[in-house]
């Protein structure tokens, strides 16, 4: 039995394996109506994401109001993003109620627009009163870029204080939080997959694995999501039945990305797995089969390695 058992998975492997190099990405599928369409029995698909370009590195300033004179400054503070990213928290404002505050690159510490930074990110003015507690009518946010030798300027105009016993905003203070990974950044960061030639309603289990921590998505015909695995998942798995056209559309992400917007900075290969066999064992086996080909192709591409360099 034993010597069956073995044999039965050397075989899924070595099906996992074939399977697995022929089925790349026609790029671009990053999104669903862009899901790589895969040839009927492909089980196994290989590939890697790439979430890191195009998450600007900031630097954060308060500015007087004619922005010549720096007051207050962060770099990387912010929790959000990547951990380069700016806040500040606490910053006065001004008598009159306004604040000024300008937007860099990470290595402009002059504030003079000398960066190559580029990409996208958001920040988040939180206004709050003497107390601490949020002011929602003055807080706002906004998703902006940042371009090589420019920057971003941004203000709070000023305003009559909400309250009459203190005409100057005495202790009236705001947050300011930048977040520099929003969505897909530059890079290769989302992966749309169809596998087909299932039967109609066919159940079916999907496994990831690879060299960072993802996350998979059902979708249905009409390109809404209908399941996703959680980042607390240790392999990602998903279970489902294909649709009438025997048809099962996948999405991968990295972790982080519950919206599948591809705001991540996960990078590596991945495999993703489709078992359709209905039996109890076939999470196991699919499992062992996504690991095994990511083992074996990481394990071919050392090899190929060492070979150019020699």
């Amino acid at each position: 039995m034993q010597r069956v058992r073995r044999q039965a998975l050397a075989l899924a492997f070595s099906v996992a394996v074939l399977s697995a190099i022929a089925a790349r990405a026609a790029e671009p599928n990053n999104t669903p109506p862009t899901a790589t369409i895969l040839p009927g029995g492909t089980l196994f698909v290989n590939d890697s994401l790439d979430g890191t370009p195009g998450r600007p590195d900031t630097r954060l300033g308060i500015f007087d109001p004619s922005f010549t004179t720096l007051q207050l400054v962060d770099d990387n503070s912010s929790p959000l993003g990547n951990g380069f990213a700016s806040q500040l928290i606490g910053v006065p404002l001004r008598s009159d109620g306004s604040l000024y505050f300008q937007i860099t690159g990470g290595a402009d510490v002059a504030f003079a627009d000398l960066h190559l930074e580029s990409g996208k990110y958001a920040w988040y003015l939180d206004v709050r009163d003497p107390g601490g507690s949020l002011v929602p009518s003055l807080s706002k946010w906004q998703n902006d870029e940042l371009s090589p030798m420019t920057s971003d300027t941004e203000w709070l105009d000023p305003a009559v204080s909400p309250d009459p016993e203190n005409p100057n905003w005495e202790g009236y203070t705001a947050d300011i939080t930048l977040n520099n990974v929003i969505g897909p950044g530059t890079g290769d960061s989302l992966d749309f997959w169809v596998f087909t030639g299932l039967a109609p309603f066919q159940e079916f289990t999907a496994t990831f694995a690879g060299e960072f921590a993802g996350l998979l998505a059902l979708y249905d015909a009409a390109n809404a999501r209908i399941a996703q695995t959680s980042a607390f998942d240790a392999i990602p798995t998903l279970t489902g039945t294909a649709d009438l056209l025997g048809r099962v559309k996948i999405g991968v992400t990295g972790v982080g990305d519950a919206n599948f917007t591809g705001a991540h900075v996960a990078a590596g290969d991945y495999t993703l797995a489709l078992a359709v066999v209905p039996e109890p064992g076939s999470v196991f086996l699919a499992g062992l089969g996504a690991a095994g080909v990511w083992f074996w192709l990481r394990q071919n591409r050392s090899r190929r390695r060492s070979n150019s360099i020699c």
